[in-house]
């Protein structure tokens, strides 16, 4: 179960503070995309925008992330 949208984890994998080991391509390229628009954005109107959007991404491919992406997400 992915953890709700107020979880600091979703601001933990966009600013980079977090890595997340996937071998889920969408995931990966995700993370990658989000962190590059941080970083030329870092205002908090963006981070806001870009930690929903990757929790909604997440929230589609939860049926087929692994066990151990979950549990990632959970520490």
């Amino acid at each position: 179960m992915l953890p709700s949208l107020n979880s600091p984890i979703w601001e933990k994998l966009v600013t980079g503070e977090r890595e997340l080991k996937s071998l889920n391509i969408a995931v990966n390229l995700l993370l990658f995309n989000s962190r590059l628009r941080y970083k030329k954005d870092p205002s908090p109107s963006n981070l806001n925008i870009l930690i929903l959007h990757t929790y909604e991404v997440f929230k589609k491919q939860e049926p087929i992330l692994d066990n151990t992406e979950l549990q990632q997400l959970a520490h």
